[in-house]
């Protein structure tokens, strides 16, 4: 009983530093909420990812496509998932494709995946990018190329994405997110 208690303290300690690691990396300064994990709802410990970039995407998205796996291998190079991305730039030999199309209004990205039925490990994954989504109500577009902050918001869609494919889930968030004691989330 003690045992399994000295083993769970760690394990969650390593999850709260993981997901501050993913939050300083998309640029929240301050974290006042925990990102709690999908048990074995990610790649595999040690896996490689080898990903491919439709060619739909332009070269600026492609850039941010890089971004994101590149912030996450650097992530994952100090946690214990040690998950790395690769391109494919053959686009032969993939389990995570980008892709581009259309998607609910006010949802600009969204992950699909393929999970192992024993384990529970992600075998392969797409995320989909909708670079004409718009807020809802309106004709503004979530990712304006020609507003300020377009060269990265793309890349935060995708390591938001991304982090669902490595096992994190959304966090709580209260029915009153004005209200809240301990700062928003």
């Amino acid at each position: 009983m003690f045992d399994s208690f000295r083993f769970s303290k760690p394990r969650r300690v390593f999850g709260l530093i993981f997901c501050a690691q993913v939050l300083i990396l998309c640029g929240v300064s301050k974290v006042f909420a925990q990102c709690p994990a999908i048990t074995n709802h990610g790649w595999p410990q040690n896996a490689i990812v080898r990903y491919t970039i439709d060619n739909t995407y332009n070269d600026e998205q492609k850039r941010q496509v890089r971004a994101a796996a590149d912030a996450w291998n650097q992530a994952n190079s100090s946690n214990n998932s040690k998950v790395s991305f690769l391109e494919d730039t053959t686009g032969q030999n993939f389990s995570l494709e980008f892709i581009i199309g259309p998607l609910q209004r006010g949802n600009p990205a969204q992950f699909a995946g393929t999970f192992d039925g024993t384990t529970g490990t992600v075998k392969t994954g797409t995320i989909t990018y909708d670079p004409n989504n718009t807020f809802p109500g309106t004709s503004t577009l979530i990712a304006d190329p020609s507003r300020p902050g377009y060269s990265t918001i793309v890349t935060k869609l995708l390591l938001h994405e991304m982090g669902h494919l490595m096992g994190l889930d959304h966090p709580f968030v209260p029915p009153d997110p004005c209200n809240q004691s301990k700062g928003a989330t």
